[in-house]
């Protein structure tokens, strides 16, 4: 769902640029519509363009087989493929603030 959050946002913000500053120019009453005649123009660049998260356009990452996404935020602690797995028996315990386990009426559990 964040993806197309994301498309729609970066659609919004080219398309719009452009209608905003030919309305200021028109009449209070008219509207532009030039942007449903350029929204191909800008599914093709939107398409070409490089993202962060992958380093390459879209339009690459369809021709790949298999694609590695780099990290939306840093992770403080090891995280990868040599990540030592916990085994099935160990019990973890997560805590939502610092000092909730001492005397803390929450639990990780707990709803809100």
């Amino acid at each position: 769902m964040g993806i197309v959050e994301r498309f729609n946002r970066t659609l919004q913000k080219w398309a719009f640029f452009i209608q905003d500053s030919v309305e200021m120019r028109l009449p209070p009453t008219k509207r532009c519509r030039a942007w449903v005649k350029n929204l191909p123009i800008f599914l093709v660049e939107l398409d070409n363009s490089v993202t962060r998260l992958l380093g390459i356009s879209p339009a690459e990452a369809r021709k790949k087989k298999h694609i590695f996404a780099k990290a939306s935020k840093p992770r403080e602690g090891p995280i990868g493929f040599d990540e030592p797995r916990l085994s099935h028996d160990v019990l973890v315990r997560y805590l939502l603030n610092r000092g909730e386990l001492e005397g803390g009426r929450r639990r990780a559990t707990d709803c809100n």
